[in-house]
């Protein structure tokens, strides 16, 4: 689900209310009926209202929820840059660094 930016209204129908609404059955492998269940489980949901608010937030977001959410994650962004530096090489610039505060530069 998004995250950050101020939480909108969802257009989503109660759990116990089944009014208006129509079945349909679709083929899952079950490595991803036991992720959707982990995913249920972890907000608190039944499953079938855990996939209920999935798609109907995947159906809303096009038109009503505002811009999508990016394609691609952002890790290994700046992989370009080689590796980060390691907490030894951090600890001896902060120790460099604070030989230095309170000196004055005259």
């Amino acid at each position: 689900m998004p995250e950050g930016g101020p939480a909108k209204a969802k257009k989503t129908m109660p759990p116990t209310t089944n009014e208006g609404v129509h079945g349909i059955t679709i083929q899952l492998t079950a490595e991803i009926r036991e992720r959707l269940k982990e995913r249920a489980q972890l907000e608190g949901l039944s499953l079938e209202v855990f996939v209920r608010r999935v798609v109907e937030g995947s159906v809303l977001s096009d038109s009503e929820q505002g811009p999508k959410l990016p394609l691609k994650s952002a890790r290994g962004l700046l992989k370009k840059y080689g590796p980060a530096p390691s907490i030894e090489d951090i600890n001896e610039v902060r120790a460099e660094m604070s030989k230095y505060i309170g000196e004055s530069s005259e």
